[in-house]
């Protein structure tokens, strides 16, 4: 054998020995800078739930925000309270507003270590 190729699978030993630690120390500690970003534990299915959500509210969020501009220059002015008002009323929109809901109650727990 070479002398590159044995530095080689030395170092590259050395790397896994290292995640290896670093893995451990993780799931013993619970500490998420301990472990690479390459080492991160699998959130649960309610947590993969609430950020999916958390997604949508984003995009709903910003196309709301850009028809409320482009119809406040038509003299247009739409509300929060307008929005929430014409859910409300619908049952579509009630389901929504309870799914949203959920996903922002699961997703506070989570930030509260409650899950993970």
């Amino acid at each position: 054998m070479r002398a590159p190729d044995k530095k080689a699978l030395k170092t590259a030993a050395k790397t896994q020995k290292k995640l290896a630690k670093d893995k451990l120390k993780y799931f013993q500690t619970g500490n998420s800078s301990a472990a690479g970003s390459s080492s991160s534990p699998p959130s649960s299915p309610a947590v993969r739930f609430a950020e999916m959500v958390r997604g949508i509210l984003y995009l709903i969020f910003a196309v709301s925000l850009a028809i409320a501009i482009v119809l406040s220059h038509g003299g247009y002015v739409i509300t929060t309270n307008n929005i929430v008002d014409n859910l409300i009323s619908h049952l579509a929109g009630k389901a929504i507003l309870s799914v949203i809901a959920v996903a922002l109650f699961i997703y506070g727990l989570k930030h509260i270590k409650v899950i993970k």
